[in-house]
């Protein structure tokens, strides 16, 4: 029933691989050779050449660069498994030797304006501040965008302060492939800059597998943890980073990890594997643990991407097992008033050399927006039922993407604070505004967090 959840051991008891069945799976994999190095109730993995997996599978591999996606190892022809093992084996994924990096989103960088006469301002809110240096657009005077919000600003206009709930008593989780050395400390500085509350003791935990990617602090996780932790200031707050060794993907090792465990109530990612269309096997082994976090009752958020509809839909986002996050833009007035909401897509013009007009005249050329559409692989899930429309494709309703959206437009921003690495073992603290649907998932999710408390 709806709201009672299974632990994890009560998964593995349901659904899991019993021990025989480890046993003999491990066992088949042993005797063509390969080296078993993990072994539960829902994955079993080996290493070795790439001709003792061929033997093992009766197939010949290659390797498919899917354009915009992680390089997977793919099978020529249909893999087999020996007769005896068909209900132990649900799905076999390859991976490379060197476990491939996902992607995160290209964070926007603040760029200055190559204008001349132009002092650049920032508002507290928004409208506070009239551009007046600069031509009028669409017959009004534009006013400089704001400094970055900060958390009190969107716990306003969202609601959350009102509703008093801070998330306490939840636990999210943060999925990356980066280990930040620094997110919490750069978050307890960041808060005390700005009159918000940092950590308590034990409220950021993390889970760092070995032979991380990075080790240095970055703006990506800057903008997770503190958005998060702004909508959640009660939540705690897991740091989460695997290696690939037991699912041969970096992320998956993540959320296999938080599922394990039952490490969350609620997770986030703005990272991704690549573009559709992705290799079943990717899919097969990223529901395989999705699933299993629906029947613990975690939740799993995931940015949508921020070009709009110009690249197709990612993965695993686009699942249906997945909350896909999409961007908005935000109006937040003065006292934290939610002025007006839309859905998010900047187009971008400049100043003539002159600074006396537009060119091109506004809105100018897309640049940037919340990346969504209509899935070719994923049919219509139930909870889309009766709410989607325009998702009919050759007579079958399909997915939709986003689910939901909040504030990703990185022109409005949140204001964050990270370790910058400079040289060895340097790093330099620096404020930076940003957003994106790095922006939207976490900070979703920290709300999120407040109604599960």
């Amino acid at each position: 029933s709806y709201g009672h959840y299974l632990t994890p051991a009560q998964a593995q008891a349901d659904f899991g691989a019993s021990a025989a069945q480890q046993r003999a799976v491990a066992g088949w994999l042993a005797q063509s050779g390969l080296t078993v190095t993990h072994r539960n109730a829902f994955t079993v993995s080996a290493t070795g050449t790439v001709a003792q997996a061929q033997s093992a599978l009766q197939a010949r591999l290659e390797v498919s660069r899917p354009r915009g996606g992680v390089e997977q190892v793919v099978s020529a022809q249909e893999m087999s498994v020996p007769s005896a093992l068909a209900g132990a084996v649900s799905t076999i994924r390859v991976a490379p030797e060197a476990i491939p990096l996902g992607f995160h989103e290209a964070l926007k960088q603040t760029t200055a304006s190559a204008a001349p006469k132009i002092t650049e301002e920032c508002s507290a809110y928004y409208g506070q501040k009239p551009a007046t240096d600069v031509p009028s657009a669409y017959g009004k005077t534009p006013s400089w965008a704001p400094c970055g919000y900060l958390p009190n600003q969107l716990r306003d206009a969202y609601g959350a302060a009102k509703s008093g709930l801070t998330g306490a008593g939840v636990s999210a989780a943060i999925l990356s492939e980066d280990n930040d050395a620094t997110a919490r400390s750069d978050t307890n500085r960041w808060a005390k800059e700005h009159g918000f509350p940092p950590f308590k003791p034990g409220q950021f935990s993390a889970y760092i597998a070995s032979k991380p990617y990075n080790g240095v602090g970055d703006v990506e996780s800057a903008l997770d943890v503190e958005s998060m932790h702004g909508m959640a200031p009660n939540a705690k707050i897991n740091y989460v980073v695997g290696n690939g060794d037991v699912t041969g993907d970096r992320l998956l090792d993540s959320l296999d990890e938080v599922v394990t465990y039952k490490i969350a109530d609620v997770v986030s990612s703005s990272w991704y594997e690549g573009y559709m269309p992705v290799p079943k096997s990717m899919i097969n082994a990223w529901e395989g643990v999705l699933e299993r976090a629906a029947v613990e009752g975690i939740t799993v958020n995931f940015a949508t991407g921020d070009y709009g509809d110009e690249t197709p839909l990612q993965y695993p986002g686009s699942d249906p097992w997945i909350t896909c996050v999409g961007g908005t833009s935000l109006a937040v007035g003065e006292g934290g008033r939610n002025l007006w909401e839309t859905g998010w897509e900047t187009d971008e013009t400049g100043l003539n050399s002159s600074a006396t007009a537009w060119s091109p005249q506004p809105p100018g050329r897309f640049a940037e927006g919340s990346t969504g559409g209509i899935s070719g692989t994923f049919s219509e899930p139930y909870y889309q039922q009766g709410v989607v429309s325009g998702n009919v494709v050759k007579g079958t309703a399909m997915r939709a993407v986003p689910d939901v959206s909040d504030l990703g437009d990185w022109n409005l921003g949140y204001k964050i604070g990270y370790s910058e690495p400079e040289g060895h073992h340097k790093f330099t603290y620096v404020n930076n505004v940003n957003g994106g649907t790095s922006l939207a998932s976490p900070m979703f999710t920290g709300f999120e967090a407040d109604l599960i408390q």
